[in-house]
């Protein structure tokens, strides 16, 4: 038994080792400059609500695709975050809305940044008029039924869309113009 648990241990351990090392080798650079995003970082208790809730990403950029899971809580004070690879963290996050304390595995793509996580997050999930009150004068953003566009400058960047009423709830279609990657965010609300 002790041998069996020993080589599942270092099984799980070098099939993560070696799909993080993968995902790093496969991936395209993104732009580092921040045009794309609106760069807004909005507190916990603007979500209006206390929930858990799990995601399946899938991230797609340039015919590369990589899947992460996801667990979330957010309540009125913080939003944690845990991103795991087959079963190994890779992220995780807590922000109360003035600190963002996160870790990444060393291995993870550099372009993949916790506060881009976060405000993706924040981007699709977050009322509408709250997010339309805090960004920046460049940005504006326009809901019509299922979808929501982010446009800079008058040009359309992110199209979010949207498959139930409840966006926690179903499959979010999540894509940034300006990098050039698409998101697929299949959630699960685990309480409210």
């Amino acid at each position: 038994m002790r041998r069996e648990k020993f080589f599942c241990f270092w099984y799980h351990f070098l099939l993560g080792s070696f799909l993080i090392v993968l995902l790093e080798g496969c991936t395209p650079a993104i732009p580092q400059d921040r045009t794309g995003q609106p760069g807004v970082l909005l507190p916990p208790a603007t979500l209006g609500a206390t929930l858990v809730a799990q995601q399946h990403l899938t991230f797609k950029r340039e015919n590369v695709s990589h899947v992460i899971e996801v667990a979330v809580e957010a309540d009125e004070n913080t939003i944690d975050l845990v991103g795991m690879v087959m079963g190994k963290r890779v992220l995780s996050l807590t922000y109360d809305g003035a600190n963002l304390d996160s870790w990444r595995h060393a291995m993870l793509p550099q372009q993949v940044q916790a506060q881009d996580v976060l405000e993706n997050m924040q981007l699709a999930f977050w009322p509408l008029d709250v997010i339309r009150s805090k960004l920046p004068s460049s940005w504006e953003v326009r809901e019509d039924g299922q979808e929501r566009i982010y446009s800079h400058n008058g040009e359309q960047i992110i199209f979010i869309r949207y498959d139930s009423q409840d966006r926690w709830q179903g499959v979010t279609w999540f894509r940034n113009a300006y990098y050039n990657y698409d998101l697929t965010i299949e959630s699960v609300l685990m309480e409210k």
